[in-house]
């Protein structure tokens, strides 16, 4: 499903097919009729008229003809300039609007209409500069036009100045618009410029006007998710009526569902996208991603095949299927998938970490260092590997250097809540219970699901003695990747402690039964 709006936005983040809002076309005045112009001649009039008929049809080169003949009999009526203008413009005669824009300004150098059409003129014909001045002077005219604020905020919006253009559209007081399109834009300029909460609440009105259609919800949905609003943002693609969601809306939704650990919704909308087409390979690929995050590796690794067998040149799903199959012990498969996709892909950066994952399974640290600092070759900023990295440092009682990787993934990324786990596990070892508090409790807000993050805190609250908060946290551990084996050890241990003898048990027999699938023994 497109978003509403022309033009294609980049896929950054994790959503993946975002097609996002163009901004607003550039504003077109001149809908009315000064009375005391028309009135002067009954044919200037008619002339208005049926210019005006004729542009609303589209029918840009016979207004010209109409408008051009009545401006030779009525030359001192500026609307039949402006029209005339328009219906140049509209035929991409950029030269011969301007013209005949400056002639209508001329003759009424105070109607803000007339200057806002030739701001656009300018700006569609490629005359920014020229064009952003000519809006300037409608604001000098009058401080606050619509027209003017919508169509200066949407440029600056388009060229990713934030601030100005919350600016512009604040100036015009778009917050209390009812135009879908407008407050979009609004939306996405507040989230742009790090007003993350007059974002939030331009969306919740934006999605509460009556009629909003589909598109707009899409791509509604698509801007909140990419801010992290994954509860809002399935809320989007849940509006869009059953019957009108295409694969892509199904995908988005699933998507959403799964980063709010919903997986058997997710699993239903994906498997939606499949009945859609069942050629598009994404689905097949995401329902092995939502069956990883339970932790069921051998479901995952069927359904990324499956992807893997419609898309076998994409080498994301290459990537996560060798992950998945190595946390399922089929590291011989494994290494049959990556040196395939590296013979066609040697300087894919994820096949370069999934080999140093590989490496790494297999105890062979060194080497897997070696992959980690090649896949950093071709993409320094691929966060994941250097998370890999540190780890293997780690591995190999490397503190130090685990801790600098840490730090620069931090640098990269200043709300990484991984690295912050991390980094506070390595102050609790060193005896910084304080630090490592610090770290681990600003791990979990950024990201509550944090499986490091919520360990570590467990094993805090353990330390502290506060045995009931630490329960909580490892339930919600054992929620979170049921299959850990080590997760319902480290529970069963703490309900023995609580005299929950019973219950203690039952996570013991999850323990023993899990533990070969993960390794021989707990420490």
């Amino acid at each position: 499903m497109d978003g509403v709006g022309a033009v294609l936005r980049a896929a950054a983040g994790i959503f993946v097919f975002m097609f996002g809002l163009t901004t607003a076309v550039l504003g077109v005045a001149g809908q009315g009729f000064p009375s005391e112009g028309a009135s002067r001649n009954a044919d200037c009039t008619a002339a208005l008229e049926k210019g005006k008929q004729l542009l609303a049809q589209h029918g840009s080169s016979e207004a010209q003809q109409l408008l051009a003949e009545a401006v030779g009999s009525c030359p001192d009526v500026p609307e039949l300039w402006n029209r005339l203008g328009l219906a140049y413009d509209g035929d991409g005669h950029h030269n011969e609007a301007q013209a005949a824009f400056g002639r209508a300004i001329r003759l009424d150098p105070h109607d803000t209409r007339f200057r806002n059409n030739l701001a656009a003129s300018y700006i569609r014909s490629g005359k920014q500069t020229i064009g952003i001045a000519e809006f300037e002077k409608v604001l000098e005219l009058d401080p606050g036009n619509p027209t003017a604020c919508l169509n200066l905020g949407s440029f600056y919006l388009r060229k990713k100045q934030y601030q100005r253009a919350v600016f512009y559209f604040d100036a015009g007081a778009f917050q209390r618009s009812q135009d879908p399109l407008e407050l979009f834009e609004l939306t996405e300029a507040y989230y742009g410029a790090g007003k993350a909460n007059q974002a939030k609440q331009t969306a919740i009105q934006l999605a509460s006007l009556p009629g909003v259609d589909s598109k707009t919800h899409f791509s509604l949905g698509l801007l909140l998710a990419e801010h992290g609003e994954y509860h809002l943002a399935a809320g989007q693609f849940e509006a869009i009526p059953p019957v009108e969601r295409d694969g892509a809306a199904n995908i988005n939704l699933g998507m959403a569902y799964s980063k709010l650990g919903r997986f058997d919704q997710a699993h239903a909308a994906y498997s939606a996208a499949i009945r859609d087409d069942p050629a598009n390979p994404e689905p097949y690929f995401r329902i092995g991603l939502a069956e990883s995050a339970i932790g069921r590796h051998q479901a995952a690794a069927d359904w990324m095949n499956e992807a893997k067998g419609k898309a076998p040149g994409r080498t994301d799903i290459s990537y996560a299927l060798a992950e998945e199959l190595m946390h399922d012990g089929n590291f011989e498969r494994a290494n049959s998938v990556l040196t395939l996709a590296l013979s066609v892909h040697p300087s894919d950066p994820a096949l370069r970490e999934a080999t140093g994952d590989l490496l790494a399974s297999q105890n062979r640290l060194q080497d897997a260092v070696k992959a980690y600092k090649e896949c950093l070759r071709f993409d320094p900023r691929r966060l994941s590997a250097r998370l890999s990295l540190a780890r293997a440092y780690g591995d190999m009682a490397q503190t130090e250097n685990a801790r600098a990787a840490l730090a620069e993934v931090l640098r990269l990324d200043p709300k990484n809540a991984e690295a912050e786990a991390q980094l506070g596990r390595y102050a609790l070892e060193a005896g910084n219970p304080q630090d490592a508090s610090a770290l681990i409790r600003s791990a979990l807000a950024h990201d509550p699901r944090n499986i490091s993050a919520n360990e570590y805190y467990a094993r805090l609250q353990i330390r502290d003695g506060k045995l009931n908060g630490a329960r909580e946290t490892l339930e919600k551990l054992v929620q979170l990747d049921p299959q850990n084996y080590r997760f319902h050890f480290l529970l069963g241990g703490l309900l023995a402690r609580l005299n929950q003898a019973a219950e203690a048990e039952k996570e013991f027999e999850l323990f023993r039964r899990l533990q070969p699938k993960h390794g021989s023994s707990e420490e």
